[in-house]
């Protein structure tokens, strides 16, 4: 039998509450999305790749999602209560990051909406 050991924790995403929201600023040319980071966390209006992967590597990303391309519309369902801090990015075409985030209180049953705006 194969075992395989990992040292990252495991989020359950279920039961929780949703985040709903809109991003807005970005552009069509490049990837715009969100991602829920644990606790408060500060990243520069522009960022590099490097910067933003390091979240992931070190296990502070909980979930992410895309914002349709038209609307920037985004939704997360089934996250677990608790403060959170929610990331907008868009890919320009340098490929830099813009990056904008805000705090938000996730509450078990209970729709959170947020509005963020991409920095020019």
């Amino acid at each position: 039998p194969l075992s395989y050991a990992t040292n990252y924790s495991v989020i359950e995403l279920g039961g929780g509450g949703t985040i709903s929201g809109t991003v807005s600023g970005f552009s069509t040319e490049g990837r715009t999305g969100v991602a829920l980071a644990r606790g408060s966390i500060t990243l520069p209006s522009r960022t590099t790749q490097e910067e933003f992967m390091k979240l992931y590597r070190d296990d502070v990303i909980v979930t992410q999602a895309a914002a349709d391309a038209t609307s920037g519309a985004f939704t997360m369902s089934g996250v677990e209560p608790g403060q959170y801090t929610l990331f907008a990015t868009s890919t320009d075409a340098s490929g830099a990051i813009r990056c904008t985030t805000t705090s938000v209180n996730v509450t078990k049953g209970e729709t959170a909406t947020v509005s963020l705006t991409l920095p020019s």
